[in-house]
């Protein structure tokens, strides 16, 4: 009896552990969401110019297209590496002594396009500087976040990236009250500092240059091999998701590209429960076998973008009620855009099984039909050019889910029939 009761006190510490961190994970992760989602609004309401809100969004969507070929796939390998590797956390460490080893190569080259921009295009310095440093600092933050998983200790990546919103901002707020431009200064200073302090570790755990360039080699040898299907999809996705604020940065007025990326901003807080969720469920779903658990994972998922779907529509529709007329119309691209951010959401779930089975050929299929139907229906589409845009989106995401779940029962039912 004493053992059994000794056997259950334990596992009720394991439970209460598990949700501790849960509660933990949970609340780091909605409040650097909600500074990620609320970082360009802040630089709206501090500046009150709609240019240096654009100027922000327009180097978060560039810096999320760069930030995708940085890492070599090694954030897209790293659980792959840990599965098959009989989930050896001395692999794991060797892949990211590896991957600060190439964050220093890119602090080098960083270094010397500033001074390249600085001397043949410096009108570009706010643009190619901000986006640079963001897309650096992205392709750390997506290796730790996967490297953190592995330690089951996710909430740790947030001691990362909290203080860098938070100085952004406070960069912005300083700025503005010494009548100065701080936008540059907010983008590229927080950015830069968090990637240098991961990329020279004073903990020891790196091996010496030579061992890091060798092993450089291997393992982005072995994350190209794995994941390059699904490194071309997240390229094909992003590149849909981003195009309408760099195409409109660049081509229409200062008000159509605020009001079309106020409504992405707007959309984002579905995607970041998206990624809240998935955030701290993908080890499980990678690994569990328990079909029970898969079911409920994914009522619960679904429920929970529903939800926050409703409250942001709610949200955007009453705002005008209360004084707050910075939100954007709920027009026909407005309600596109959603649908297309309700429909990545669910792609982007979806393909975390097919990267359990490794079927990532299935991934790759899928990001090239979804890039056919965004490009046809952008050049033959006949609506003006936003419209045109957030239809193209929701139309390439949607052949994208579908491809995947029907790849991916073909695939079964051939198993089956082979078997």
């Amino acid at each position: 009896m004493d053992t059994r009761c000794g056997s259950s006190s334990r596992t009720g510490h394991v439970a209460r552990l598990s949700l501790r961190h849960f509660i933990s994970y949970a609340l780091l992760s909605y409040f650097e969401k909600a500074l990620i989602f609320g970082f360009p609004l802040f630089a709206l309401y501090v500046t009150g110019s709609k240019a240096a809100y654009n100027q922000v969004e327009y180097t978060f969507a560039l810096a999320a297209v760069l930030a995708l070929f940085l890492d070599g796939g090694l954030r897209i390998y790293l659980l792959q590496a840990y599965r098959v590797g009989s989930q050896s956390q001395e692999l794991i460490r060797q892949i990211i002594s590896s991957f600060r080893f190439l964050l220093r190569i890119y602090l080098i080259v960083a270094a010397l396009l500033f001074v390249a921009v600085l001397i043949f295009v410096p009108n570009e310095i706010f643009d190619i500087g901000g986006a640079a440093a963001r897309a650096l600092f992205l392709c750390m933050m997506a290796v730790l976040a996967v490297w953190y998983r592995i330690k089951d200790v996710p909430e740790r990546a947030f001691a990362y990236s909290i203080p860098v919103y938070l100085l952004g901002g406070a960069i912005i707020w300083l700025t503005a009250w010494l009548e100065l431009y701080g936008i540059l200064l907010a983008l590229i200073l927080p950015h830069l500092a968090a990637v240098i302090f991961i990329a020279f570790p004073r903990d020891g755990e790196d091996t010496t240059g030579g061992e890091n360039v060798e092993r450089l080699f291997i393992y982005a040898k072995a994350s190209l091999r794995y994941g390059w299907p699904v490194l071309v999809s997240i390229v094909v996705t992003m590149l849909m998701a981003n195009f309408g604020k760099i195409y409109a940065y660049k081509n229409l007025s200062e008000n159509e590209m605020f009001q079309f990326s106020l409504a992405q901003r707007m959309a984002l807080v579905i995607q970041l429960m998206h990624v809240s969720i998935t955030g701290y469920m993908s080890k499980h779903l990678f690994v569990s076998e328990s079909r029970s658990f898969h079911i409920k994972a994914l009522a619960a998922y679904l429920g929970c973008l529903l939800l926050t779907s409703a409250a942001v529509i709610a949200f955007v529709y009453l705002a005008p009620g209360f004084g707050l007329n910075k939100v954007p119309k709920i027009d026909r691209t407005f309600m596109f855009i959603f649908a297309y951010m309700l429909v990545w959401c669910v792609g982007a779930y979806a393909e975390i099984y097919v990267n359990r089975q490794n079927r990532n050929v299935i991934i790759l299929q899928a990001a090239l039909v979804s890039a056919a139907l965004f490009t046809a229906c952008l050049i033959f589409g006949s609506e003006d050019m936003l419209l045109r845009i957030a239809m193209s989106m929701f139309l390439g995401v949607s052949g994208y889910l579908l491809y995947i779940l029907f790849g991916s029962l073909y695939l079964d039912q051939r198993r089956k029939s082979a078997v």
